[in-house]
């Protein structure tokens, strides 16, 4: 579905693509569907409470094919952030299988935008403000060893989405226990 929206700011015109929860806008004052900087920064201050998003992204090719899962999210200024975790240190094969606890970083990098393969999740500014709180509570609890990476109960999904059940906004991503492959995840998701 689309829907075409002038703005009367010199004839732009936004484009939204609605289909259930997720927007993408594009045209007129986006440079990139789904949430990109804008061309005109005075309007991007008007504007930005339509790029309140988070979301999703697997790299299908990472892990040796299993996949990686990335969470986009913001914080309450509107920077974008992409949050990944993973396992740190050489570890036996069997140790992983096992499920045995090993040493687990997370990274929270401030990037331009989110990639346009992500699945994106509209919310407010408040909601941003919480899943950003929560994120850095993630890193802290990762990469000081009290949370430890298990490749079938903490990997990459896990982490990401607990950072997002965990806030506090009332969303609940589903994330089965017995879904342990991001690529597998991301079908069902």
């Amino acid at each position: 579905m689309s829907k075409g929206v002038d703005l009367g700011l010199e004839g732009q015109q936004l484009d939204f693509y609605t289909q259930g929860a997720i927007t993408m806008i594009a045209g007129g004052l986006a440079s990139k569907a789904g949430g990109g900087s804008f061309e005109d920064g005075a309007i991007a201050a008007e504007m930005v409470f339509l790029y309140n998003n988070f979301g999703f992204k697997v790299d299908k090719n990472r892990a040796g094919g299993n996949g990686h899962t990335t969470l986009y999210l913001q914080d309450k200024k509107g920077n974008w952030y992409a949050y990944d975790q993973g396992a740190i240190g050489n570890h036996s094969p069997i140790k992983l299988l096992a499920n045995m606890g090993v040493g687990a970083r997370v990274s929270l990098r401030r990037i331009s935008s989110p990639s346009k393969d992500a699945v994106m999740y509209n919310t407010t500014v408040s909601d941003d403000k919480l899943i950003y709180r929560s994120a850095i509570e993630s890193q802290k609890s990762h990469n000081s060893g009290k949370i430890l990476y298990r490749l079938f109960s903490n990997n990459c999904t896990d982490a990401a989405v607990d950072v997002i059940n965990n806030s506090g906004v009332g969303i609940n991503i589903p994330n089965s226990a017995f879904t342990v492959k991001p690529n597998s995840w991301f079908e069902q998701f």
